[in-house]
């Protein structure tokens, strides 16, 4: 929960939540991630905030694997509580994922889409 730690994350997670945001929490995530239109992502390469590294791929079958790692940590995530004292006792090590618009996929894909 160190990344809601400033003041208004939280607010701003809920107000976004109120316009359609998607978003959930879950103790590990390995890459940090954008997928546009299940055709292009963007991965982290390092955790180093200092010297950031990112791949750019279109890569069908690696933008899929990736697509795949969301679908699995969405669905093992837990939805962002209404009340923030709900997580209080979670500890530090939660990270957000979320979805930027709301989807308009079938129910078998959270990934969102430009449609």
């Amino acid at each position: 929960m160190d990344s809601f730690a400033a003041d208004g994350r939280w607010q701003g997670v809920h107000r976004l939540g109120g316009h359609g945001e998607e978003a959930r929490l879950t103790d590990s995530l390995p890459v940090k991630l954008a997928v546009a239109d299940e055709r292009i992502a963007l991965v982290s390469l390092g955790h180093d905030p200092a010297a950031p590294e990112a791949l750019v791929t279109e890569s069908p079958a690696l933008v899929a694997a990736l697509v795949e790692l969301f679908e699995q940590r969405w669905r093992a995530a837990v939805p962002v509580p209404v009340d923030r004292s709900a997580t209080a006792g979670a500890g530090g090590g939660l990270s957000l994922i979320h979805i930027s618009e709301p989807t308009r996929r079938q129910a078998r894909s959270r990934m969102p889409s430009s449609a």
